[in-house]
């Protein structure tokens, strides 16, 4: 137990109530719309999947810039390297380590007018990567086209999701073969850009009662069967009422279904990531909710 705590701090997953900062944890994310669309949430939700976010501030007086802080500085490296450069709207963002140690929310009525672009994480049941759960370091994975989607209700039927999703661009749509306690399915989108919109947008979306989770996966494109999206869904079928937006704000709780760790036997890797960004060797991942399905 002690071996496996240690391998999921080394990796950034542990840990996801500090609010402690530290060298290496605090990443500047630029470039970003102008027009005020991107919101704390939509960062909380992107870049969590690379690690457990803290806390984020999107400048008052540039709103094109933000300060996101992570549990440890393995996230931070991660995220860094899978998200520098990727479009986002359109514009592609430039992510990079911070000098900062940590980010600093405004007192309490103090820049109120700001508040909005301020948030902390740090209780949030939302986080993809819980201390206290066992799985591995192998399951997160660069920007791509097909998402993982997890935590679906068993009554939950392909075309409720596929509506879901409808709006960035469904071309595909299968369900992996679990348990219907672990019901998860892969959606096809027509492009890493409206991939990378959707999980911005839609992870935690409630759908029929149950906050789905999302994250990217390595689920070759061509092998995902092709859907038919007609004008109000799949083959033409009314979009679901079922269907709610996105859980907003750091929502505190239980998490649902959230796994955290790393797999002992990436605990050396995971270290070399938490060191030095540049490091980071295509293979070194770390685990999400219940990503790619691998794990559970």
């Amino acid at each position: 137990a002690a071996a496996a705590a240690a391998a999921a701090a080394a990796a950034g997953m542990g840990g996801i109530h500090s609010g402690v900062g530290g060298e290496g944890r605090v990443i500047l994310v630029s470039n970003l719309p102008e027009d005020g669309r991107i919101t704390t949430q939509n960062l909380f939700n992107l870049f969590g999947c690379y690690g457990n976010v803290m806390r984020i501030k999107i400048l008052f007086k540039k709103i094109s810039t933000a300060l996101i802080q992570f549990a440890t500085p393995a996230g931070a490296a991660v995220a860094c390297r899978y998200l520098n450069g990727v479009a986002v709207h359109g514009i592609n963002i430039d992510v990079r380590p911070s000098k900062h140690t940590q980010v600093t929310l405004p007192k309490e009525g103090i820049q109120q007018e700001a508040k909005h672009l301020n948030q902390d994480y740090r209780n949030s049941r939302l986080h993809r990567f819980k201390q206290s759960m066992t799985s591995n370091s192998k399951n997160i994975f660069p920007p791509g086209p097909v998402l993982h989607v997890s935590n679906i209700m068993p009554e939950t039927k392909e075309s409720t999701l596929v509506d879901g999703f409808r709006s960035y661009g469904v071309l595909g749509f299968e369900w992996l073969n679990k348990s219907p306690e672990k019901r998860m399915a892969y959606v096809k989108m027509e492009s890493t850009s409206k991939a990378i919109e959707a999980i911005m947008a839609l992870h935690c979306l409630d759908i029929d009662g149950r906050t789905i989770r999302i994250s990217f996966s390595k689920k070759d494109p061509q092998s995902v069967p092709s859907v038919e999206v007609g004008p109000l869904g799949v083959g033409g079928g009314e979009v679901a009422a079922t269907v709610s937006g996105p859980a907003s704000g750091p929502v505190s709780g239980p998490a649902e279904q959230s796994s955290a760790s790393v797999d002992p036997s990436k605990a050396e890797d995971a270290q070399q990531v938490s060191t030095n960004p540049e490091s980071i060797p295509p293979t070194v991942q770390a685990s999400t909710v219940v990503a790619d399905g691998s794990s559970s």
